[in-house]
């Protein structure tokens, strides 16, 4: 578990059948991630703060092993709350988060 972020910088799609969830890590070489139909094959990339590498490298880089699953968060839980501001008759403004 944890929340280590990288950055894609090449892929291919590839044609391996699984049965895994999607973001699921299939292999470190090549390095492989589940989608919903064949895999994402990561062939270049980097973490948050390294330096460019090939795919496998970077699997073994962030101690990714096959079967873990990766992820983002929601979109929902990245959007902000909406602010309602409040205009009374008597000249009272004020806003309600």
């Amino acid at each position: 578990a944890g929340s280590v972020k990288f950055i894609v910088w090449k892929s291919r799609v590839h044609p391996q059948q699984h049965q895994a969830k999607p973001g699921t890590v299939l292999s470190k070489q090549p390095f492989l991630i589940a989608c919903g139909e064949g895999a994402l094959e990561i062939q270049t990339g980097q973490s948050e703060h390294g330096v460019y590498m090939n795919g496998s490298q970077l699997a073994q880089s962030l101690g990714i092993v096959p079967g873990a699953l990766l992820y983002s968060k929601p979109q929902s839980a990245l959007q902000r709350r909406t602010r309602v501001l409040i205009l009374g008759v008597n000249g009272f403004i004020g806003n309600h988060l």
